[in-house]
C-alpha cells in the first residue's frame, strides 16, 4: 500500500485529502474507521456547574461544551490507564479550563469558545468563535470544564474529524476519433475533461476531480 498526500484544503489545515493505492475497498474503509474509533483526541468529559442562573440546564451545557474542539497536539497520560492517579484524574492526565461571566440588568451577551480560560497553554479550542449560549440580563455561570484523552470508540465528541469518507480512483478510457469529442468535454460538470482543438482530441486534465458519474 502506497499513502500520498495530495492536498490541504484550506489555510487552516481543517481538511486534508490524500490517495491511497496498491490496495482494495475493504482496508480503505478499514483505515477510515480506525481514524474515527482509535485515534485519541481531547475533549471535555467532565463539567463541574459552581453557579448557573441561565435558563439552560447544567446538562444541555456540559453537553455543548463536550463537543467544542480543542487542541490535542499535547502529551499527557491517559487518565484510564494514569499511574499517578490510578484514573481519579490528576494534572498528569488532565487539563481544566474554566468560565466566569456574569451580566448585570442592562446587558445581554454571548458566551463563546475564546470564554473557556486553560490552566494549560497548551491546550485551547480550535476555534474561537463557537457559540456556546447566550445570556441574559442578571445572570452569572460559574464553571469548571475537565478534558482528558479518549477515542471515538468511547464517544463520539473525541472521534478527530466530523467527516471522512473514500472514493474509487477513476479509470477514464477515451475512444480516439470520436466526432462528438467537443461535445463530450465541455458536457463533463467537473471539467475533467478537455478538448483540445488543434488535434482534435480529449484529453483528461484533472482526474481526481471525476465523481465517476459516467
Amino acid at each position: 500500500m502506497e499513502v500520498r498526500k495530495l492536498s490541504v484544503e484550506n489555510d487552516n489545515q481543517l481538511a486534508i485529502r490524500f490517495l491511497v493505492t496498491k490496495t482494495f475497498p475493504a482496508f480503505a474503509n478499514t483505515i477510515r474507521r480506525l481514524i474515527l474509533s482509535y485515534v485519541p483526541t481531547l475533549s471535555i468529559d467532565e463539567v463541574i456547574i459552581v453557579e448557573n442562573t441561565l435558563a439552560l440546564f447544567d446538562e444541555f451545557i456540559a453537553h455543548r461544551l463536550g463537543l467544542i474542539p480543542l487542541n490535542s497536539d499535547i502529551e499527557i497520560n491517559d487518565q484510564l490507564t494514569c499511574e499517578q492517579c490510578e484514573g481519579n484524574g490528576c494534572n498528569e492526565c488532565t487539563v481544566t479550563l474554566r468560565l466566569t461571566q456574569e451580566t448585570d440588568s442592562k446587558t445581554t451577551m454571548m458566551i463563546y469558545s475564546r470564554d473557556l480560560i486553560s490552566d494549560n497553554f497548551e491546550v485551547y479550542p480550535y476555534n474561537d468563535n463557537i457559540p456556546i449560549m447566550k445570556m441574559g440580563s442578571d445572570q452569572r455561570l460559574i464553571l469548571e470544564a475537565v478534558a482528558r484523552f479518549g477515542t471515538g470508540r468511547e464517544h463520539a465528541k473525541w472521534q478527530p474529524t466530523s467527516s471522512l469518507g473514500y472514493q474509487f480512483m477513476p479509470i477514464i478510457n477515451v475512444a480516439s476519433g470520436h466526432k462528438f469529442a467537443k461535445q463530450i468535454a465541455d458536457s463533463c460538470p467537473r471539467s475533467v475533461l478537455d478538448y483540445d482543438e488543434q488535434n482534435q482530441t480529449i484529453n483528461i486534465q484533472n482526474l481526481l476531480a471525476c465523481n465517476l458519474c459516467q
